[in-house]
């Protein structure tokens, strides 16, 4: 029990649970998590080893782990080795272990600007070392979620020079240069594949990319799969306006990873509509579509006036009633509020007097105002951009594969074969739900055959 069972920062944590979560990952071959004490307190380090013939990604592996476990759980660092080193008995020796940090030599970097150096300060005061380069990595200097929540407090609390960003940016790019930089919503989901285009899949109108992981993992070692996130859910400066100007914003993303066609997109939910409007824009620009997938999409000219939010001081005091257990009855206790959408700092701060206060029993509450903030801001982004973009879909050249539920009505499928034009439009009903169609495995194994 004293091998497998560490106390973090006040949190007990299994060592067996993180490693069996790494263990599940398709491309590691053995796992073990220790903890590790360093300048900055106590970490947990991972060390892994990669199956026959794959490669490890940590900043990949790292951000797998934090959809499967808390942020405390998730290792700090991860150390790929060859081999685990074992014991006469067969077992991995924990003392054989390299010391973390030695293993990647990064050469220091002078910060550079501003926003680089105001930063810099801020994380080694926060994780006590001397100096930070631009390029050093958050958590191999010893950081970790509690640390990362210091950093947050410290830039929102004074350092203008510094753009704001969120908890999962720092997970996400844990570089003071890729902080810096503006943030690209482009994430791998499964392991890279060299030699075969990459396929992109478009965030629904949740914002993230979380309902395509099972078919990243259907896809691992056969094709690399990237997940496009709405922008406002990583840079707190952004607000998304309208789907063609969301679209033009992820043209440019995916054009920096993959520069030439031929492209393909999936997109499910309003995702599929923002595939659409992706894939006409990279034809107007010359580029061809290899595959074009819409999964039970909308329709601007149907779906608009239902994607409107009519009183958003509503909606928000109907989610933190769910979330919190908030006993206010009525938006009317957001009555001072600004409207978020101008800046979100007056509904955290009011948020966060709300979450002190007393809740029901058996409501959450460890849910950090910033982020139930950040997730409704992200829906009132989305719902506002859809409903300033009521107008017909632009005809996309190249084949289109189109997945509806059994209910979706024979007139929305109608009118979006009718915008998309194009005699390639291929339709295909599957027996489940909007939110269970994406997963499908109907679903799941057309795209795999399309797209292999």
């Amino acid at each position: 029990r004293i091998d497998h069972q560490v106390k973090i920062r006040g949190f007990r944590i299994e060592l067996g649970e993180v490693e069996a979560q790494l263990l599940a990952q398709p491309e590691v071959r053995e796992a073990v998590v220790v903890a590790h004490t360093g300048p900055a307190g106590a970490r947990l380090v991972a060390y892994v080893s990669a199956q026959a013939g794959q490669s490890i990604d940590a900043a990949v592996l790292r951000e797998r782990l934090g959809r499967a476990l808390p942020d405390y759980m998730v290792p700090s660092l991860i150390v790929a080795l060859e081999t685990l080193p074992l014991n006469a008995n067969g077992k991995v020796d924990r003392k054989a272990l390299p010391q973390p940090g030695g293993e990647r030599g990064v050469e220091y970097a002078p910060p550079q600007g501003a926003a680089e150096e105001a930063l810099a300060d801020i994380w080694a005061q926060v994780l006590g070392v001397p100096r930070v380069g631009r390029n050093a990595n958050f958590f191999e200097l010893g950081g970790d979620s509690i640390a990362a929540l210091r950093v947050l407090a410290l830039v929102r609390a004074g350092a203008p020079k510094v753009p704001r960003f969120t908890l999962q940016a720092l997970m996400s790019r844990p570089t003071i240069q890729s902080l810096a930089e503006a943030p690209n919503p482009v994430t791998l989901l499964n392991q890279s594949v060299d030699g075969a285009a990459p396929l992109f899949c478009i965030h629904s109108g949740l914002g993230t990319v979380l309902a395509y992981l099972p078919l990243a993992r259907k896809l691992n070692g056969k094709r690399s799969v990237y997940g496009v996130a709405c922008r406002t859910l990583n840079d707190p400066a952004h607000r998304d306006s309208s789907l063609e100007q969301m679209a033009d914003d992820y043209v440019r993303y995916l054009r920096a990873v993959q520069p030439h066609g031929p492209y393909s997109v999936l997109g499910w939910s309003l995702g599929g509509t923002l595939a659409a409007l992706i894939a006409a824009r990279l034809e107007a620009q010359g580029q061809s579509m290899a595959f074009v997938g819409l999964i039970d999409a909308g329709v601007p000219t149907v779906h608009a006036a239902g994607w409107a939010r009519a009183d958003w001081r509503a909606d928000y005091a109907k989610l933190l009633r769910g979330v919190s257990g908030w006993a206010g009855a009525h938006a009317d206790a957001l009555a001072d509020v600004d409207d978020p959408m101008v800046d979100e700092r007056e509904l955290i701060d009011w948020t966060r007097l709300v979450l002190r206060g007393p809740q029901r029993a058996g409501s959450r509450r460890d849910v950090p105002a910033e982020e139930l903030v950040r997730i409704f801001l992200v829906d009132c982004c989305l719902a506002r951009a859809g409903s300033n973009s009521a107008h017909p879909l632009p005809a996309v050249a190249g084949a289109v594969h189109c997945w509806w539920i059994d209910d979706q009505p024979d007139a929305v499928v109608a009118q979006l074969a009718r915008q998309l034009g194009g005699e390639g439009l291929s339709h295909r009903r599957v027996a489940t739900d909007h939110g269970g169609i994406v997963e499908h495995p109907q679903v799941l194994a057309d795209v795999v055959n399309l797209v292999t």
